[in-house]
């Protein structure tokens, strides 16, 4: 998932490189008698250089976005597979701010917290009503064995009358 969104991001920078390049060169060909024939080498020197530095950030930039998209998935899949301890930390917002990779982070760190707060009042939950059914089966099995008694009683009191 994160090659394929990777390779997008750098392919979209490439294209806006691309198109910036030759917006800059149609001077160069729109207007021929200002650069000599020899002379148009400089500047598709330029274009392809600016080419080369834009693919080489937007790849930079590209892993870094999907490396943390990548951690939000393994932590999405450890929380889908009941791992509900920490795995995230909340980042304050970086020079360029916050975008929506941060405000999903934010989200699933929130998700992960009210899971585990979930789970937690499920088992205190479960705890009190394990504890109440003991306490009936034990007012049961009392009330059992007081009407078994006086089932005996009663017997006792017709074959004596």
């Amino acid at each position: 998932m994160s090659r394929k969104l990777s390779r997008k991001i750098a392919f979209g920078y490439l294209m806006i490189a691309l198109t910036s390049v030759l917006i800059s060169l149609v001077p160069v060909w729109v207007l021929p008698n200002l650069y000599h024939q020899y002379e148009i080498a400089g500047p598709l020197g330029v274009g392809f250089s600016i080419i080369t530095i834009t693919l080489v950030f937007s790849i930079l930039f590209s892993r870094m976005m999907t490396r943390q998209l990548g951690a939000l998935a393994d932590v999405s899949r450890g929380i889908a597979a009941g791992n509900l301890g920490g795995g995230l930390e909340a980042r304050s917002a970086s020079l360029m701010g916050r975008d929506e990779v941060d405000e999903l982070r934010d989200a699933v760190i929130e998700m992960q917290k009210s899971l585990r707060q979930l789970v937690g009042d499920l088992h205190n939950v479960s705890s009190k009503l394990s504890s109440e059914s003991r306490l009936l089966t034990t007012f049961a099995d009392e009330v059992s064995s007081e009407v078994g008694e006086m089932a005996v009683t009663f017997e006792q009191v017709n074959k004596g009358s």
